[in-house]
């Protein structure tokens, strides 16, 4: 059923009087005499006067107007045999279509709707690819997206923004980053979904280095050497393979002493960890006694990684 077109404002001259009059005792105390025959109800009167002749007008928008209107919402007016349809059946479509909620008004809408449309993206950024190679590209998808609220200290006033940070599923890379190109079609396309005032930047993830040292005892026998113990490291950093759970370390989530020699001694060839030392030359992250903090927006990769095996 489609919506009613709504009048954008229908305040009469005696509501807007009432109004104004209404007003008079908040802002001015002195002010007793509200008679008709007070200079100051006169040009009360006399606004109310104007501003109703403004709200006619604003009723009065012409047609070429509204319809540039609706085009920045992304509804464009049909024709039938050259024929433009009636701006009120424009304007109708365009309502029913705000009325459905297909915006992202949730951290875990953005990070489902990025992972969905970064899929179309890909296919035709490789699509494109392709056609000036002349060679099949296979499109890379999105592994992992998250939202985070951002605000850019360079900003005066500051002012929150919605950060869509998106991994590429590439893991091979150990620092997997999108192209440029891929986070601009997302961007386009994250726009068309999110509320007209909400101020939106896709990138991609920001990583911590991280420097792991340990002295490891293993059981007698298992064979394990430093290399070894050192993958297992690397993985339990990965951004898409890392974590307890393997499907990536978290966003902004701290390295810590505890759970590195909780993932270490759990490993079946490791009889205990003699030591461990967690450290970062990165400026963004900051040591403390229980490991390493990193900011919300960022990952960890693992840069260098000592492993001494004793046993």
């Amino acid at each position: 059923m489609p919506l009613p077109v709504p009048n954008l404002d229908d305040r009469t001259f005696d509501q807007l009087v009432l109004e104004g009059r209404s007003l008079i005792p908040r802002y001015s105390q002195e002010w007793t005499n509200h008679n008709p025959s007070d200079p100051g109800i006169t040009l009360l009167e006399l606004f109310a006067w104007l501003t109703e002749t403004a709200l006619f007008q604003l009723n009065q928008v012409p047609d070429i107007s509204i319809e540039r209107f609706l085009q920045i919402l992304n509804v464009c007016r049909k024709y039938s045999d050259a024929q433009p349809e009636a701006i009120d059946t424009t304007l109708q479509r365009a309502l029913n279509a705000l009325d459905t909620v297909t915006r992202t008004v949730t951290a875990d809408d953005f990070e489902t709707l990025a992972k969905a449309l970064a899929a179309d993206a890909a296919k035709e950024l490789a699509a494109d690819a392709a056609k000036k190679t002349g060679t099949a590209i296979i499109p890379v998808p999105i592994a992992r997206a998250t939202f985070v609220v951002y605000t850019d200290p360079l900003c005066q006033p500051a002012t929150p923004a919605a950060l869509v940070i998106v991994v590429p599923d590439q893991p091979q890379a150990p620092k997997p980053i999108p192209s440029q190109d891929l986070t601009d079609k997302i961007f386009q396309q994250l726009r068309q979904h999110c509320l007209l005032t909400t101020r939106l930047h896709v990138v991609g993830p920001q990583y911590i280095d991280i420097d792991v040292q340990t002295t490891i005892s293993r059981k007698s026998g298992s064979g394990s050497t430093s290399a070894d113990f050192e993958q297992s490291i690397r993985t339990f950093l990965d951004p898409l393979r890392g974590g307890f759970d393997g499907t990536g370390w978290k966003f902004g989530r701290s390295v810590y002493y505890s759970e590195m020699y909780q993932w270490l001694e759990t490993l079946p060839n490791v009889d205990h960890v003699e030591s461990l030392a967690i450290s970062s030359k990165s400026g963004q992250s900051k040591a403390t006694r229980e490991g390493v903090d990193i900011p919300s927006q960022a990952l960890v990769s693992a840069a260098a990684v000592t492993v001494t095996v004793k046993g």
